[in-house]
């Protein structure tokens, strides 16, 4: 009886260090969570919901999206206070509009010092194709 006992100790001890090692073998191989990759992805994603909202928001007198009569009509300023209005203060942007093979800088906030996150949206303005670029990062 006494050998029974031992031995069904030694199973115990086995299967604890078997279960421990496969625990530090998954912890020490498996990848972290990237907490940056998180807060980049949110940006990204505020950007393509900033654009799209702005998009499908009618203007009055053309008819259009407010997007597409702000860039038509090189309105920078109302861009500018949308975006600054919908970002939080400890976001930065640029707003880049690509037609052809020319981009053109449309809002300039300066050069990222973090990782950054593009959102965009294509555009037809006068049966042209735009694509304007949002770039975001934390300050």
């Amino acid at each position: 009886m006494q050998d029974k006992a031992q031995m069904h100790v030694l199973e115990v001890i086995l299967v604890a260090t078997l279960f421990t090692s496969v625990i530090n073998v998954a912890v020490t191989n498996l990848p972290a969570h990237n907490q940056s990759s998180y807060h980049t992805d949110n940006l990204k994603y505020l950007g393509f919901e900033i654009l799209e909202i702005l998009d499908e928001w009618e203007e009055s007198s053309s008819q259009s999206s407010h997007l597409v009569y702000w860039i038509s009509n090189n309105d920078t300023s109302s861009l500018g206070e949308y975006l600054d209005s919908g970002l939080l203060d400890s976001v930065s942007y640029n707003l880049i509009a690509t037609h052809g093979n020319v981009s053109e800088i449309l809002i300039d906030n300066g050069s990222p010092g973090s990782e950054v996150s593009i959102a965009f949206r294509t555009l037809t303005i006068e049966g042209d194709i735009w694509k304007i670029t949002l770039e975001l990062w934390y300050e």
